[in-house]
């Protein structure tokens, strides 16, 4: 399994940008109006490497001007998480999740890790968060440690969420240790619309975030192209209109600094979905499932 953020080099990265100004330029699909409502946003990091640049207040705010009312929220540290909670806004709800990276370079060993998975075991058992994640598994082996395969079960136990960056085989494997477990699937797993909606229709606790999809990622199907909404996704969101969600993936400063930008890429193709279908996967689908206190 790739890691996207290792992945997309400089080169990439400007090639998706001016995509996205084509798009937003000269497609007549997206000549009509964007989506105008609120985003939940299911996918937000606030990781140690941006504090100095972009502290609690400025993130908060930066999600404010977004028109983000609601962010899934996971740090490295946790921290970075608990201090957005502590800062509080009047119009953004931070809705916090337990991850037990302290550095970048855990994503690739948190799971065969007894230091790790105490982690884990501990942050659950304070009431802070309503789920665990995010949280990269590679690949199917990485689950057979029976101490993370308890960790599962006891998400499942006690009604917290797991928010995963796996493929589908991975997905399909923790629904086999724990059946009855509420999964958010990072990235749509990164993979196609085809598989994304097998798996939509076979597990009715699945949902996905669309992080990082809106233009493709190598040789995957992104969302939109200069000629509009990629027709396999818009039949796949009118299918399961009630199981996707927006998502930002601030997982460093450039793209704290561009958030209004990614929001706004996802409100072009958000409007191109009939209004229903857009106001559930822009904030209806976050909101049902985390509650909208404020």
């Amino acid at each position: 399994m790739f890691d996207f953020h290792q992945m997309l080099n400089p080169r990439k990265a400007m090639k998706l940008w001016v995509l996205a100004a084509v798009v937003s330029l000269s497609s007549p699909v997206f000549a009509a109006e964007p989506y105008q409502g609120r985003i939940f946003d299911a996918h937000v990091h606030y990781w140690q490497d941006a504090w100095d640049a972009v502290d609690a207040e400025t993130a908060l705010r930066l999600l404010d001007e977004a028109g983000v009312t609601g962010a899934l929220t996971s740090s490295t540290p946790d921290e970075g998480t608990l201090k957005l909670v502590r800062e509080e806004h009047p119009r953004v709800q931070i809705v916090p999740l337990s991850r037990p990276y302290q550095v970048y370079a855990d994503r690739t060993t948190w799971f065969k890790r007894p230091d790790q998975l105490r982690l884990a075991e501990e942050a659950l058992e304070t009431g802070e968060y309503i789920g665990f994640g995010e949280v990269h598994i590679h690949s199917p082996i990485n689950l057979v440690n029976p101490r993370l395969q308890n960790l599962i079960r006891r998400l499942t136990d006690k009604g917290l969420l797991f928010h995963a960056h796996a493929r589908h085989d991975v997905i399909t494997r923790i629904f086999k240790i724990s059946p009855n477990i509420e999964i958010i699937w990072a990235h749509a797993g990164f993979d196609t619309p085809d598989v994304v909606g097998r798996m939509m229709d076979t597990h009715e606790n699945l949902w996905a975030d669309l992080s990082l999809r809106e233009f493709g990622t190598l040789d995957d199907e992104g969302i939109a192209d200069a000629e509009g909404i990629n027709p396999k996704w818009k039949a796949l969101f009118l299918r399961h209109p009630d199981r996707f969600m927006i998502g930002s993936d601030t997982w460093n400063v450039q793209r704290w600094l561009g958030l209004k930008g990614i929001i706004d890429e996802n409100r072009m193709w958000l409007g191109a979905l009939p209004k229903d279908v857009a106001d559930q996967i822009a904030h209806q689908n976050g909101e049902r499932l985390f509650g909208r206190s404020k």
